[in-house]
């Protein structure tokens, strides 16, 4: 795990797959140069240069080795719950659902939606508040392009865009997915899903 590229990098936190009470992160390396001045950066510098203190607590530890010793077992379950998902939304004609990879594996950290075109912005917003308010399913944007959210990346991106990123995030919405959510719990989720998508679809046909 980690062993691609000079170096990964993992976050715990609290939405990802696995957690350590909210906060925390992991690099992996088979660089020696580059691990030992992360061990140094985490710990103030040591004394030897500019660092901060970055280290996961005991507790903190004790939670992520838990929850990696059933990672397997709640990524299975994450994918099967997805896998229903996708069953049930199938042959609505307003929603581009996931795709099944074959000879490969998706964990979906995230479920994506893109609705049409014709809703991009307007009726994404929509369909994600109306699922909000009239069926309590949340839902949020997993990512549009940074500049979009942060104005330090704004203001130094010097009127740099990526047409094809916003295009796609303005038709994005991730329905809220957990390994623990049961099979009757997910029926009703794509229930609203289907019911909601079919409301904005008749607002934006009028």
């Amino acid at each position: 795990m980690g062993a691609e590229g000079w170096a990964t990098i993992f976050s715990f936190e609290a939405k990802k797959l696995m957690t350590t009470f909210g906060q925390g992160g992991m690099v992996t390396t088979d660089d020696p140069a580059l691990a030992d001045r992360l061990r140094r950066l985490r710990t103030y510098g040591l004394s030897q240069e500019w660092g901060t203190n970055q280290q996961l607590t005991k507790i903190q530890a004790a939670v992520g080795l838990a929850q990696l010793g059933r990672l397997d077992e709640m990524n299975a379950a994450r994918v099967a719950r997805a896998h229903q998902r996708t069953r049930l939304l199938e042959g609505i004609g307003h929603l581009t659902l996931p795709p099944f990879l074959h000879g490969g594996q998706h964990v979906y950290y995230r479920y994506n939606l893109l609705v049409p075109g014709s809703w991009a912005g307007e009726g994404r917003d929509a369909l994600m508040e109306l699922l909000a308010d009239d069926y309590g399913l949340g839902s949020i944007i997993n990512d549009p392009p940074t500049y979009a959210s942060h104005d330090y990346i704004r203001t130094h991106a010097d009127g740099q865009t990526c047409p094809r990123a916003a295009w796609l995030a303005a038709r994005l919405l991730c329905p809220c997915l957990h390994p623990l959510i049961t099979e009757d719990e997910e029926r009703e989720i794509c229930a609203a899903i289907r019911e909601a998508t079919a409301r904005v679809a008749r607002s934006f046909e009028v």
